[in-house]
């Protein structure tokens, strides 16, 4: 009996074609499962055994394919630990009691849209980060001296943070919700952030994408005592990674979002992870 389990540090979320995408809150890094692979990962983690988990997912499929399913299951395992996705533990008495049970269905965090589901044999992949955002910005109004301060001061810190760690970046992040955003923003006030941010951007020489723009608006507006949701997740019916700003389970629209708000109705974000 393999004995594994999943560390907290490790985010679920949904991908198309049923499979599931997975952010590593200690690396910042995503990796993407296809839906037979993400079928194995939800049996582990509700039984804390592996290959009970390979033994009820094998049920499922031909007597045919089901050599080659214990076979890519194993290349599978050694993957998830190599990546640091799993971890080997010693099961407990509730997670023997488990392995007899029948599988129930397992469900990621809640998605925010719905994607179809194709069959595939199990595999894992690194996804690289989105690209940066060159779409131009809407001047709805005239950004204020302050806007623009507080823009330069808010992506000034969020590269800062992005070099660090990223399990510290989330740490910060944290911890200045907690203090100074107390007071949630108001969706005028993150929109103006996100463009102040945007505009101090065009003077800066490195990469400024959505997860600079994000948490430069989020950093932005912490010394007026105003909080943001930061989200890490996906957007769009294909799988593109991104990060953005919500108020109140509103996504914020950003540069790349086309003109605002009217747009973002047809777009489906699927929030993987929210600070």
């Amino acid at each position: 009996m393999r004995a594994l389990s999943v560390p907290s540090h490790v985010h679920c979320g949904e991908a198309p074609q049923g499979g599931a995408a997975l952010l590593n809150a200690r690396t910042g890094q995503w990796h993407v499962m296809n839906r037979t692979a993400r079928e194995l990962w939800e049996e582990c983690r509700r039984t804390g055994d592996f290959d009970a988990a390979v033994a009820s997912v094998s049920r499922r499929v031909p007597d045919a394919h089901a050599h080659r399913l214990r076979r890519d299951a194993d290349v599978l395992a050694a993957v998830l630990l190599d990546r640091g996705l799993l971890v080997r533990r010693r099961p407990g008495a509730a997670a023997r009691r488990l392995i007899a049970s029948e599988p129930a269905p397992v469900e990621c965090e809640p998605p925010y849209g719905r994607v179809p589901r194709c069959e595939r044999g199990p595999s894992v992949e690194r996804v690289p980060p989105a690209g940066p955002v060159d779409d131009p910005v809407p001047a709805r109004s005239r950004l204020r001296r302050r806007d623009r301060a507080a823009g330069l001061i808010g992506l000034a810190l969020a590269v800062c943070l992005l070099r660090l760690p990223f399990r510290v970046t989330l740490r910060t992040v944290t911890v200045v919700k907690r203090f100074l955003g107390r007071r949630d923003a108001t969706e005028a006030q993150a929109e103006r952030a996100v463009r102040a941010v945007r505009h101090a951007a065009r003077h800066y020489p490195g990469r400024v994408a959505c997860l600079e723009l994000s948490l430069g608006a989020l950093m932005a507006l912490a010394p007026a005592a105003r909080g943001l949701d930061w989200c890490l997740g996906s957007t769009g019916d294909a799988l593109r990674f991104h990060a953005w700003v919500e108020v109140g389970r509103t996504p914020v629209p950003q540069p790349g979002d086309s003109d605002g708000e009217e747009s973002l109705r047809g777009i489906i974000f699927r929030g993987i992870l929210r600070v």
